[in-house]
């Protein structure tokens, strides 16, 4: 006797008492395509750290950050080193515009900004009030897009690299808000390297920009490179022991 199934071909034989089967086995399906899967790490990689940008209050690091601006008259090198919990952070940074050196210790807590210049005390610093958070994530959303581009291996672990273009910093296209005049961006590449589970090791970004308002029209490049180290660690920021008592320096 044979019987007909969905995919299956069943040959029954009796015989002497004894029955036999013999059947096909179902298809296998076909193996996942390895650009496939890594197509998926990818996805999943960026949803992760979508979520763990969206965590503000939560997301606690060490940055350190080179960033070098070339321009005519605004060239200089900024260095820093900066604890962060969520907006607040505090650590070290120094500018050289070529010719002068400025360093010094910041701390920004509770919306309240801190600095000292080396060999004198803590001051309130209405400065320090960012615009600008130093989490080089604050402006990524959910509407832009962002494009995995493969993995690499930095410091010996393997990382997704991820990118941006044509990032907007927040205000449509203005950068950095002078008295003299405006910084406005013209174009933008922002490189990211995380983790599987979406932690962010490394950044890079790269901008153009315009400087109108100033004498004259001069076009600026800055080039950012940001090494993220003890992220999700435990942070603690506090004000500086001696400094004053808060005041004029406490945002509106």
């Amino acid at each position: 006797m044979v019987i007909l199934g969905v995919g299956i071909l069943v040959l029954v034989i009796a015989a002497g008492g004894a029955a036999f089967v013999l059947s096909r086995p179902q298809a296998l399906p076909p193996p996942a395509r390895t650009a496939d899967v890594a197509a998926l790490r990818g996805q999943q990689a960026i949803q992760r750290f979508r979520t763990w940008v969206a965590d503000t209050a939560g997301v606690t690091f060490h940055l350190h950050l080179d960033e070098t601006i070339s321009a005519e008259a605004l060239g200089g090198i900024l260095k820093g080193d900066l604890d962060v919990d969520g907006p607040d952070f505090a650590g070290t940074i120094q500018f050289t515009d070529g010719k002068i050196v400025k360093a010094g210790d910041v701390v920004l807590v509770e919306n309240i900004g801190y600095a000292r210049l080396p060999g004198k005390g803590w001051v309130q610093s209405p400065e320090l009030v960012p615009y600008q958070s130093p989490d080089p994530f604050t402006s990524i959303d959910r509407s832009e897009a962002i494009y995995d581009l493969g993995l690499e291996t930095r410091d010996g672990q393997p990382v997704h690299h991820l990118r941006i273009s044509d990032w907007i910093f927040g205000d449509p296209d203005v950068y950095l808000d002078f008295d003299a005049g405006t910084l406005h961006v013209t174009d933008t590449r922002f490189d990211i390297w995380v983790t599987e589970a979406g932690l962010p090791v490394a950044a890079q970004l790269d901008a153009n920009l315009n400087a109108e308002g100033f004498q004259v029209e001069i076009p600026v490049a800055v080039h950012t490179v940001y090494t993220l180290t003890n992220v999700g660690g435990p942070i603690v920021i506090s004000a500086p022991v001696g400094s004053p008592a808060p005041s004029a320096s406490r945002a509106p």
